[in-house]
Parts: C-alpha cells; sequence; structure tokens
C-alpha cells in the first residue's frame, strides 16, 4: 500500500477549490438575485462546501507531513519523526499509510522514546495467543526492528545478551530479499511470518519516495537489527528490557 496518495496535492486541492467555488457562488447567486430555491438546492452547494473542505483539509495535512519527512536529514531526525508518529502527531510514515495498529498503542511511549533515543523502529508487534474459536488459533511473540548507528547496535546486542533475547543484525540493503536469518514471530494455523531478514532496495523504495538523498544514505549505513523474545508466554519482558534503550532520550542519540 502506497504510504501517500497518488495524485499530486497540487492537482486534488485544485479540484476541492473547484468544488468549494461552485458551491459558494450557487449560494451567493441565490442570495443575492433572490431567486427561489429548493431546500435540495441549498443542501447540495451546502454539501459541496463540506467536500471542499475536507478534501483541502486532508490534503494539506499530507503535504505537511511529506514535508516533514523530507527534510529529515539523519537517522536522528528520523527516529524524531517516528516518535511523532507514534504519539499521533503525524499521520503516516514512509513506510505505513495510517496511524499505528490498537496492538502498537500500549507499547507506543517506550517505543517513541526508543526512536528519539536513535533506534529508528520500523515494525513491530505484541504478544498475543488467540485459541481456535475464538477468532484463532493465532499466537505472537513481542518483536521490533529499525535502523540504527553503531554504537546503539552494541549497546542492543549487549542488552540482548544480557536479557537472553533473539537477534539479527545486518548492514545495508540487498539486492533481493532472502529467508536467511529470519525469526519466526507469529503463528496462524498453518501459516507462520518473520522477521529479522536484512532488507533490499525494494524496502528502500518506501523511504525513497518521500524522504532527502541525506536521510537515504544513513538508512543505507545504518544497521538492521531485530529483537525477538524467545518465549512465547512472556509478554511485555522485550519492551521492559527496551526501557533501558529509551532512558538515553534526554542526551545525544547513540550514532
Amino acid at each position: 500500500m502506497p504510504s501517500f496518495p497518488s495524485p499530486t496535492c497540487a492537482t486534488v486541492r485544485t479540484f476541492a477549490y473547484g468544488i468549494g467555488v461552485s458551491g459558494a457562488a450557487s449560494l451567493a447567486w441565490v442570495r443575492l438575485t433572490g431567486e427561489h430555491a429548493s431546500v435540495a438546492y441549498y443542501l447540495l452547494a451546502l454539501v459541496q462546501l463540506c467536500c471542499a473542505g475536507v478534501v483541502l483539509y486532508k490534503t494539506s495535512r499530507t503535504a505537511r507531513t511529506r514535508r516533514a519527512w523530507s527534510r529529515a536529514r539523519t537517522l536522528a531526525d528520523l527516529g524524531r519523526l517516528t516518535a511523532d508518529w507514534l504519539e499521533g502527531r503525524l499521520p503516516t510514515t514512509p513506510t505505513y499509510h495510517g496511524p499505528p495498529d490498537p496492538e502498537t498503542r500500549p507499547v507506543a511511549e517506550v517505543l517513541a522514546r526508543v526512536n528519539r533515543a536513535g533506534y529508528v523502529t520500523d515494525e513491530s508487534q505484541t504478544h498475543c495467543d488467540i485459541p481456535a474459536g475464538q477468532g484463532g488459533p493465532r499466537r505472537q511473540r513481542d518483536a521490533v526492528t529499525g535502523f540504527c548507528g553503531e554504537a546503539m547496535m552494541e549497546r542492543l546486542r549487549e542488552l540482548a545478551d544480557r536479557h537472553g533475547l533473539e537477534y539479527r543484525i545486518h548492514q545495508g540493503f540487498t539486492r533481493r530479499r532472502s529467508g536467511e536469518w529470519a525469526i519466526t514471530v507469529s503463528e496462524y494455523g498453518s501459516y507462520a511470518d518473520d522477521l529479522g531478514r536484512q532488507q533490499d532496495r525494494a524496502d528502500l523504495s518506501w523511504w525513497a519516495a518521500v524522504c532527502s538523498p541525506p536521510a537515504l544514505l544513513a538508512l543505507k549505513r545504518a544497521w538492521q537489527v531485530t529483537l525477538v523474545d524467545p518465549r512465547w508466554d512472556r509478554p511485555g519482558y522485550l519492551w521492559r528490557v527496551l526501557e533501558e534503550v529509551a532512558q538515553t532520550t534526554g542526551r545525544s542519540p547513540l550514532r
């Protein structure tokens, strides 16, 4: 799913202005000429104005969001913007069109703090265990993946070793994605999902659609770190470990 609508914001805004002008002109003509108009005529004009207002609001918000991401130059910038998205101040990210999923909300605060500390997360999931007959069988364990500099990578690896977390570490983007090193993080009956693969150029293209060349270069040079709780029956443990990373908030991000 594209992160931003395919029509340009300028085109959509022009269309919305046309609708709004049409509605306003209809109301003004009736008022100035004193001509009789039906209730349906008034309602149509009002609907045109309302639709124009909604479209203009949404396109202006999309344009502001795109500008915010395009101005990012470093991993620290991307982390701050991702934190803003997690806290509801931005509507989208380059890789996700919409607000965080409901399952992310309970851990949004710690994820936001981790992003500001220098670990730019781009995918996460929380524990669940749903039995058959209640929407299952489905189970998943806490997991997160993201980008960081070398110092943060070393710290995350040290924390993972100390707390017994599974992890995968890569640097750079491959030509094509492979299943090597992936960790199973979700099971839906006979289907399984994983994290921990090295990202490829197709993944980078989501960022390239919005971000500046310096930000893309920072992503290419960054370490990709995936952390997974090895146990399926331990909700919240990973996020408590990440609190140690989040404690760096307020100081210079680890690069």
